[in-house]
């Protein structure tokens, strides 16, 4: 899998919010590596030199969350893909297009998109990285979020 668009509360390419692990590895192949993440409440699976990952809910097992870093190939919303490289240029388009975006402990959350996205600005430090999500994954009335600056 070499697209990896992003459709709101979808999925991410060919993979699907509400998919079982099995249907995943179907798709994607089988994992490198997987955690269960107490903490979080998921089972992350990790792929292709952990540049994809998946993150089921503990208790439903069904596909949540699709996490992409840097240097994964083919990650695009709509006709706009990322370039790692360049990547605040792709984020600055996100906030001029989402007046529902919102931050938290350095998370940018673009309601709008369905994504959260850390490290495509310069002045952040680490890994870069695009997480497509699952509706009810963020709560845009959170009062810790507050609106992008």
């Amino acid at each position: 899998m070499n697209d990896y668009e992003i459709r709101p509360y979808v999925g991410v390419g060919d993979l699907k919010f509400g998919m079982s692990r099995e249907d995943v590895h179907r798709t994607s192949g089988l994992a490198d590596s997987t955690i269960d993440d107490e903490e979080s409440g998921t089972i992350i699976e990790y792929r292709h030199d952990n540049t994809l990952q998946a993150a089921y809910d503990r208790n439903t097992k069904r596909l949540v969350l699709v996490s992409m870093y840097s240097p994964l190939d083919g990650v695009r919303v709509g006709d706009r893909t990322l370039d790692w490289l360049h990547s605040e240029e792709w984020y600055n388009y996100l906030c001029m297009t989402d007046p529902t975006a919102r931050q938290v402990v350095g998370i940018s959350v673009f309601f709008k998109y369905g994504i959260s996205t850390a490290g495509l600005l310069k002045l952040e430090r680490g890994d870069k990285s695009v997480t497509a999500f699952a509706k009810g994954q963020w709560d845009e009335h959170d009062r810790a979020m507050k609106p992008l600056t």
